[in-house]
């Protein structure tokens, strides 16, 4: 982004210096208010194809590797790389069932209710972040709002792994109550 800022002129280099400089303080502010925290709650961080299943990211994905950073335990650290694979049920269900904190990327739509959640998948009714309510929906253009407002994604992220700290009004991610 800044090298394409550069043909602009030095006001639009000077926005996209300034575009990264604001989502590092806000990174560098969440990191300082989790720093003492003790628990880890356990994430899972998926997206549900009703016919192919649970797609899981590898550990070395933004996305775990943030969740990781503000203390939240992401239970597919052991799958290497930054993409992603579809993982068998059975698996799946073994550790998501008892994760924390649920963060499923809708990708192909929007989820916003219990009734929506389950049917794409009446199974997530037995997960503990389903009764606790902790189980998020994250929209399907998410990956646009990452670059337009990474600040406010990875916040979101933050809240709902520890919204004792951070407070649970997010911007983006959907609560499913």
């Amino acid at each position: 982004m800044k090298f394409f800022a550069v043909f602009y002129g030095d006001d639009d280099y000077k926005k996209s210096e300034n575009y990264f400089q604001d989502a590092w303080r806000v990174r560098n502010s969440i990191l300082r208010k989790v720093y003492d925290i003790d628990n880890y709650p356990k994430v899972a961080f998926f997206y549900w194809s009703p016919t192919k299943g649970p797609y899981v990211w590898g550990a070395q994905n933004f996305r775990p590797k943030w969740i990781n950073m503000v203390k939240g335990e992401y239970i597919f650290n052991d799958i290497p790389g930054t993409g992603g694979s579809y993982m068998d049920k059975e698996t799946f269900y073994e550790r998501a069932m008892d994760a924390d904190v649920v963060i499923l990327h809708t990708m192909g739509g929007n989820i916003t209710t219990k009734e929506q959640l389950l049917n794409l998948n009446p199974d997530f009714a037995n997960f503990k972040a389903f009764k606790n309510g902790r189980f998020y929906a994250l929209p399907y253009d998410n990956t646009k709002r990452e670059v337009l407002d990474p600040a406010g994604i990875m916040l979101d992220y933050a809240k709902a792994i520890h919204p004792e700290v951070l407070g649970d009004n997010t911007k983006y991610l959907i609560k499913i109550n």
